[in-house]
């Protein structure tokens, strides 16, 4: 891993629009459907407001929305739930639906993992069911600006920021079984192999033949703080959880 550099954890003022003018209903229907499917959770640059990416399986998009708390005031209700919110929930559809010419761009949003910037810049980074990773990110009102990153494999996408608020991105090229790691350089994306993973062959407690493909990469989880660049993952082929990191600048 190249380029590695601490997370910043700033909460300060937002510059991008977190009002959502016009912002979009939740997609309503007799049969709601399979909604919710890779939920990733952040909190937005003020402290307060919650953000959301997920992946509608129904419609097979994806999704985003911003929370607002709604506290009770202080003296107003029972102690019991004095001080506890609710939530007002804005909604934006992202990618994979319909587009203004009736064109379905696909299925897109397996795999959701979403970050807010200090500055108020929303990054998410997801698959196609193709396999291939994307990112999508948003400066402010109801746009979002869409990229192909990776075509070899968007599998178990973990995106995180690093010290400039740019994201880095952890995911699986579930073919070769190996875990990766995309990141953004010169307003491109840029990928390497940061862990290849090994056919595992052996016997079983009862001594029958086994053998299992690579699977490095699985259920991969990244995080960037002091420095360091860590991620785990689920090797499927050696049955074993396993955990890679480097220093900044290694």
């Amino acid at each position: 891993m190249n380029r590695l550099v601490p997370l910043l954890l700033i909460l300060g003022a937002c510059k991008n629009d977190y009002t959502f003018p016009g912002g979009e209903d939740p997609f309503v229907s007799a049969d709601p459907g399979d909604v919710g499917t890779w939920l990733s959770l952040d909190v937005a640059p003020d402290g307060t407001r919650m953000t959301m990416a997920y992946y509608d399986r129904s419609q097979g998009a994806l999704m985003y929305a911003i929370g607002t708390p709604i506290l009770a005031p202080l003296g107003s209700a029972p102690a019991s739930t004095e001080g506890d919110a609710s939530w007002i929930w804005s909604y934006e559809k992202v990618d994979g639906w319909a587009g203004s010419n009736g064109l379905d761009p696909g299925d897109r949003g397996l795999y959701a993992s979403q970050r807010t910037a200090p500055d108020g810049t929303v990054w998410i980074a997801y698959a196609d069911a193709n396999g291939g990773l994307w990112t999508a990110h948003r400066t402010g009102g109801p746009v979002w600006v869409l990229e192909a990153a990776d075509p070899v494999g968007g599998a178990w996408a973990s995106l995180a920021l690093d010290a400039e608020g740019q994201p880095v991105i952890a995911h699986q090229d579930e073919t070769k079984g190996t875990l990766r790691v995309t990141r953004q350089v010169d307003g491109g994306w840029q990928s390497e192999e940061a862990y290849v993973g090994q056919l595992f062959s052996g016997t079983d407690a009862e001594g029958n033949a086994v053998l299992r493909p690579a699977g490095a990469g699985k259920f991969a989880d990244l995080h960037i703080s002091d420095g360091m660049e860590r991620v785990a993952f689920y090797d499927t082929a050696q049955q074993e959880l396993v955990l890679i990191g480097g220093e900044a600048g290694g």
